[in-house]
């Protein structure tokens, strides 16, 4: 292959290779993928002793953050165990007053306004008798620029709430439940009152917003779910629910970005979660590295 500024160093020649070394190169890199994200679920494991329904929380709550505040949201979950806000699992206010407490939110915040202030006292109880306020977050790890409203981590705070709130245990929902429709209605979330009414604290908007929206559940179906469903097989020793998430990935629609409108324009098919997950790896991890040799493609133009 000559050396060359494409962002794929086999652009030219990559719409003449065969459909059979295309579908094998997108299963190696399928597979990769998903065994690097486990991987990443296992560590968390590492730390808390065989309590999946932690993982679970810790590993779904970051994903909450799409991307732009997946460490903040990370962060807020380290710093608040599940077992806590499971003792207050039938009082959505006092979930949100430890999610939006913890988060830096409700610090110095100086409204007249009911729901603020409940919040407000309900933290100060709770971080005191669960003395959380060493490890809560500053306000300035959120991000708010160039997001929507819809998107503003306010939003996916109170959106993360009311999951935590319907769901008691969603870690044994996302990893026995294996209609895919009905997966996806665990993340079929939408946030409080105030929150369909509100962006950020004391800002109201001029229209409603909805709850988590179908694109965001799918999202996290194939970034948080999928793997969660490997790690935990790999962690028992069963194949099977490696094969359900990937089987998860071939039901869900492809994803569409910058990455996959790159390989589209190569001829190559992307119908479901399963192909553009496999392409945004080929791309990431053997394209973008300039690791030709490793690639069956790559192979099979040197030869």
């Amino acid at each position: 292959m000559e050396a060359t500024e494409e962002p794929i160093p086999c652009a030219n020649q990559f719409p003449n290779i065969q459909q059979l070394t295309k579908i094998s190169v997108l299963d190696k890199s399928l597979m990769q993928r998903l065994e690097r994200k486990a991987s990443e679920v296992l560590q968390l494991h590492s730390q808390h002793q065989s309590d999946w329904e932690e993982i679970a929380y810790q590993w779904i709550g970051q994903f909450f953050g799409f991307k732009v505040n997946n460490q903040p949201f990370l962060q807020l979950t380290q710093s608040i165990p599940l077992k806590i806000l499971q003792k207050h699992g039938d009082n959505l206010l006092q979930i949100e007053a430890l999610i939006f407490g913890q988060s830096g939110f409700l610090d110095e915040l100086e409204l007249e306004d009911d729901y603020v202030k409940k919040l407000q006292r309900e933290y100060k109880f709770l971080a005191h008798k669960y003395r959380l306020k060493e490890s809560k977050l500053e306000l300035s790890q959120w991000k708010f620029l160039r997001l929507r409203p819809a998107n503003f981590p306010t939003i996916r705070l109170a959106q993360f709430a009311m999951l935590i709130f319907q769901h008691k245990s969603f870690f044994s929902k996302l990893i026995f439940t294996e209609d895919v429709k009905k997966l996806q209605k665990v993340f079929e979330v939408k946030q409080s009152d105030y929150w369909l009414k509100h962006y950020k604290f004391g800002k109201e908007s001029a229209k409603p917003f909805s709850g988590l929206g179908k694109s965001s559940q799918i999202n996290l179906l194939i970034n948080a779910t999928a793997p969660l469903l490997v790690a935990y097989g790999k962690y028992k020793g069963n194949e099977n629910f490696v094969e359900r998430a990937i089987s998860l990935l071939e039901q869900l629609p492809a994803e569409s970005n910058r990455i996959t409108k790159i390989w589209k324009s190569l001829d190559l098919e992307i119908k479901t979660a399963f192909d553009s997950q496999a392409s945004i790896e080929l791309y990431n991890n053997f394209c973008q590295q300039k690791k030709c040799l490793q690639c069956n493609v790559g192979v099979k133009l040197v030869r």
